[in-house]
This record gives structure tokens, sequence and C-alpha cells, in this order.
């Protein structure tokens, strides 16, 4: 069984089983809950230190979801360390955290492979060899869902239509979505909000226009993410927003932190 080992496990969140979910589980204990059910969510892959707060305020969202059943959750990330053309689902059967290991769904893979010929896919592992985006969010759904089988995308030179046809093929009753994605970085505090501030306008109201002026790492993901929503009626909702700079107090370097969701 060929299984991707943690690249970021005791650097980004900790090593630790115990002090692991200990730590999800404060994060998402001090969150808001809304009364909105989410089909897919956008949340933040920084260290929790800076980014767990937004991370544990959008994940909250999924305790209004039946968290019993069996869950397909497709994650759709940014690679941040290799360039390559489209998307690529990689060659594992697992990935595996500090929690325990997470099953990827071949079968459904196989099908999307099957019936999406004219798409640009690969299952090449080198983008998957150091990359955080997809591996922080891991931690989150396996605290919070008792069963979910994994989809993991990661893509460089990609289209938001080729993300939108990926969430097409996956969708149904037990499907969830995630788009991995930081928001701007290294501005002053004052110019990183306005900078983020039209990644929130854009994805509050499926604006790609507004959404264009957005600077976000996965903005090809968040892209795709409105495409699909806007085909399926579904609304956006910011659920929470930071920065570093209320972490780390130098405010004149920041990155910028939001977690959204999309509902019906």
């Amino acid at each position: 069984m060929k299984i991707k080992r943690p690249n970021v496990a005791g650097i980004f969140y900790p090593s630790d089983p115990k002090k692991l979910r200990d730590t999800v589980l404060a994060l998402l204990k001090n969150s808001k809950l809304f009364p909105l059910k989410p089909v897919g969510l956008v949340a933040p892959h920084a260290g929790y230190t800076y980014s767990g707060a937004v991370a544990g305020a959008v994940y909250k969202q999924l305790e209004n979801l039946d968290l019993s059943k069996d869950w397909m959750v497709v994650i759709i990330a940014p690679s941040h360390y290799f360039f390559f053309e489209g998307i690529t689902f990689g060659s594992y059967q697992a990935f595996e955290t500090p929690l325990g290991q997470v099953e990827v769904d071949r079968k459904a893979i196989e099908r999307f492979i099957d019936t999406r010929k004219s798409l640009r896919v690969s299952f090449s592992d080198i983008p998957y060899d150091k990359e955080h985006s997809l591996e922080v969010q891991l931690p989150f759904l396996q605290v919070l869902l008792k069963s979910f089988r994994l989809v993991p995308v990661l893509y460089s030179d990609a289209k938001p239509e080729e993300i939108k046809e990926v969430l097409n093929f996956f969708e149904g009753e037990n499907t969830l979505f995630v788009v991995s994605s930081d928001l701007s970085h290294y501005h002053s505090e004052n110019t990183a909000r306005y900078k983020d501030s039209f990644c929130h306008a854009g994805i509050e109201s499926l604006d790609v226009k507004l959404l264009g002026r957005c600077e976000a790492c996965g903005i090809t993901g968040i892209t795709g993410a409105i495409f699909y929503a806007r085909e399926r009626n579904l609304k956006g909702k910011l659920i929470d927003y930071k920065t570093s700079g209320e972490v780390s107090e130098e405010r004149h370097r920041v990155v910028g932190y939001g977690g959204y969701i999309f509902t019906s």
C-alpha cells in the first residue's frame, strides 16, 4: 500500500497525536457555529499557530452536517514548490497524519479519468513531495468526520474551469469540497485588510471580477469553486478573517487568512 507520509507534522502542527487532537478540538471549541450547512469551504493552510483559529472557525461549520455518514472529501490545493500543467491526483492509496491514515478513493478517481479524458490530469507524486497546502486540512477532517475517503487534487498551471469540472464530477449528497488557500502576503496590516476585502466580496457575491483583485495563492481553486457555486445556486459566506500580525504583532508584514463556506 502506497502511503503519503506527512511533510509538516511537528512544523505546521503538532506531531504528537494527543497534542494534535487537543489543538484541533480547542480551535473548534473556540469558534462560533452558524445555522448553515456547508457544501464546500475555503480554508487557510499556514501553520496552526497563525491560521489555526480561522481554520477552526470554518471547519466548525461541519458540525451542522451528519458527521456519522461516510463522506467523500475533495481537497483542491495549490502547489507551492513544483510547476506543472493541470492537476495531479498523485498515486497514493492513503495519506497519513499523526492521527492515522486517510484512504484515497482510487476507484472514484479512475472513473473521473475515464470520463474526463480532455482535461490535463496526471498521477505525478512529485508535487506532493514537499507540499503542505493539502496536508494541513486533514487533521480537522479526521477529528470531525467519523469516516471519509479523500480525493486529493493538487494544481499548478490549471484553469478554473478544470477545477469546476472536478467539483462537478465528484458532487453528491455525501461529498464535501475544501479549497485550500491563504490570502495576501507580506503587506502591511492595513494594506492586507484592504486587499483581502476583495476576496471576501468576491466570494460572498460570487463575482469573479471582484475576486480578480484578490491576492490568494489558491485563486484558481477559489475561482473554480465560484464557477461551480454559480451553476448550483450556492451562496458564499465569510466565516472568519485574521492576519498573521494578530499573532506575531508584526503589523508591517503580514499574511491574510480567510475562512469561507459555500451553502445552499
